[in-house]
């Protein structure tokens, strides 16, 4: 019983920290294409030495602002780039390590992005539909539980959604990047989980949405608008637009925290507003010393 034991919670373990895994995977290797940009766009515009000290610290420093701290070996970071950019050569000047590109290649890049092939970049763009969809599909949403976490937000995009979108906001370039998914980033990746289906309807007029992909922003969103209106035509008309959740979800989830309210009220023997924390406060007699 105690080795069964023992195996189920090394497996709750282990599934537990495969988001995490995936999570840092795809960061690292979106860390590692803004380097290859940034390079290859500086290449574009005239520089052609680069030195590898610059260059680490640039990747490290992109890591830490995507969560990522370990170390990362110079001489891999270098074999990486010169496997990406073959036409490259290091040079050793002194103490330091560069990597010189030739002349010829700042046209090869240029003629690269100039020539454009539009059956390969349709394929591209289904491969990348495809693989984000799939992580929409699988991933573990939010669920609301009576209030929104810090990370929320954050939390409810599976990780190849969010670089894709800051990519097409900010571009792919290092020095492009925000230190943080910016608020755009998150509502934009949030709207495209919202109304991410499985099948597509073919009524048209009735959106459906699932419990399974509802982001904090829609829950948000709908509250908010018929704490300040109480229009229900407005929430409905938000609610078709794909923007937030419909006028009878907002009922549901206002109906339940009521009823949640009620019943700790009657826990605790007191009405007391909901959004007071516990702890915070505590009963003072006199002649007892003040903390």
């Amino acid at each position: 019983m105690v080795k069964l034991r023992n195996r189920h919670r090394s497996l709750i373990r282990k599934q537990s920290q495969v988001p995490d895994d995936i999570d840092s995977k795809m960061n690292e290797s979106r860390a590692f294409v803004e380097l290859t940009r940034y390079i290859e766009e500086a290449v574009t515009s005239g520089t052609h030495l680069f030195k590898l000290s610059e260059i680490h610290s640039f990747h490290v420093t992109r890591l830490t602002e995507l969560n990522i701290n370990k170390q990362v070996n110079k001489t891999r970071l270098k074999d990486r780039l010169l496997e990406k950019f073959p036409e490259a050569q290091e040079q050793s000047y002194g103490k330091n390590s560069v990597l010189v590109f030739k002349e010829d290649m700042k046209n090869i890049v240029h003629d690269v992005v100039k020539t454009r092939n539009f059956s390969e970049d349709a394929l591209i763009l289904s491969k990348a539909a495809m693989i984000v969809r799939k992580d929409i599909l699988s991933h573990k949403g939010f669920t609301f539980t009576g209030s929104f976490s810090a990370q929320c937000q954050e939390d409810s995009l599976p990780s190849s959604l969010k670089p894709l979108v800051s990519m097409i906001l900010n571009g792919s370039n290092l020095k492009d990047q925000n230190k943080n998914d910016s608020h755009a980033t998150l509502t934009i990746g949030q709207t495209i989980v919202f109304n991410t289906k499985k099948r597509t309807s073919h009524s048209a007029d009735k959106p459906r949405h699932t419990l399974e992909r509802e982001p904090p922003l829609p829950i948000y969103t709908g509250m908010n608008v018929h704490a300040l209106s109480r229009s229900k035509t407005l929430i409905q008309q938000l609610f078709h637009m794909g923007i937030c959740i419909s006028y009878d979800r907002v009922m549901e989830i206002e109906g339940w925290i009521a009823t949640s309210s009620c019943e700790r009220f009657r826990k605790d023997g007191v009405v007391a507003p909901a959004c007071l924390r516990k702890e915070l406060f505590h009963s003072w007699r006199p002649g007892q010393p003040r903390s």
